[in-house]
């Protein structure tokens, strides 16, 4: 997958082929950041259920001031690891936990 925009336009994110991974295709991201605008300066973002990582890459890259990226697949998270420290992305958090659980503690407006 690639990121479509922002600072890390056109960079290839890579990931492993997991059962049940089911990356966030092109079109549907630039929907979506269409509706949320291109810009995300200021902005907390968080991608609850990860998986390859190409949406909350997808919103770093164009300026989110943190993205918290969570991800229960360790085989994945490590992937990610990998993948932030590649495109240097300070502004990623990455959180190895269920979903859901992380949602249920968390009281911060993303």
């Amino acid at each position: 997958m690639r990121i479509i925009g922002g600072t890390h336009r056109r960079r290839w994110v890579e990931f492993p082929d997991v059962e049940g991974l089911r990356p966030t295709p092109d079109r549907v991201r630039e929907t979506l950041f269409n509706w949320l605008g291109q810009d995300l300066h200021g902005r907390r973002c968080l991608d609850l259920f990860a998986g390859s990582g190409v949406l909350g890459l997808e919103a770093a890259s164009r300026g989110a001031t943190e993205v918290v990226m969570v991800e229960s697949n360790r085989k994945v998270f490590r992937a990610l690891q990998e993948t932030t420290v590649k495109l240097v992305c300070p502004n990623v958090l990455l959180r190895c936990e269920d979903g859901l659980e992380f949602a249920r503690r968390q009281n911060g407006l993303f």
